[in-house]
């Protein structure tokens, strides 16, 4: 599985969420977005694109082996530290 973790809403990221729904389309059924965005969680609900809504992302590791996530895309302005520690650990 693939996974694509991003945030968006209608001021900022939409850009972010284009490109990935991009690559999302060309292979649906590998694929699963991760959000923190009320308004992202919103979009893809409406388009009936799989996702998993992230209340933060501290358990991202675990959460990522849950769904077999093999790849993650991360698009994203800015990455808080949860983000900057997760990808200090799982370099892989």
């Amino acid at each position: 599985m693939i996974g694509f973790y991003l945030n968006a809403s209608q001021k900022i990221g939409l850009g972010h969420f284009n490109r990935n729904l991009l690559i999302y389309k060309l292979i649906k059924k590998k694929s699963l977005f991760f959000t923190e965005s009320v308004n992202l969680k919103k979009i893809l609900k409406k388009k009936k694109i799989k996702f998993q809504f992230l209340k933060n992302t501290k358990n991202l590791s675990s959460i990522l082996k849950k769904n077999k996530i093999k790849i993650l895309i991360i698009d994203l302005q800015n990455f808080n530290k949860n983000i900057i520690n997760f990808l200090k650990k799982n370099k892989d």
